[in-house]
C-alpha cells in the first residue's frame, strides 16, 4: 500500500474496522516465523487469524507531534 502519510491514520482505522466486522485480522505480509522474538504473539503470513475481541486499538504517530489514538468498539 506504501506510506500514505497523513491518511495513514485513516487507513489503519478503515482497515481495523473491516478487520472488527469480519473478525479476522488480515495476514502479515513479510513474516518470517522464525523472526519472531515474544511467545503469545499471533502473527500469520499465510492466512487471516481468527479474531475474537470487540475492541481495538489504534495509534497513529505524526511528524512534529501530531499524534492520535482511537478506541474501537464493535457493537455485538
Amino acid at each position: 500500500m506504501g506510506h500514505t502519510l497523513g491518511a495513514a491514520g485513516a487507513t489503519e482505522l478503515a482497515l481495523s474496522l473491516k478487520a472488527m466486522r469480519t473478525r479476522e485480522a488480515p495476514p502479515t505480509a513479510g513474516f518470517e516465523p522464525a523472526a519472531l522474538e515474544f511467545e503469545g504473539v499471533r502473527l500469520r503470513a499465510d492466512r487471516p487469524e481468527p479474531l475474537s475481541g470487540s475492541h481495538a486499538l489504534t495509534i497513529s504517530l505524526g511528524f512534529g507531534g501530531s499524534n492520535a489514538v482511537a478506541i474501537l468498539t464493535l457493537d455485538t
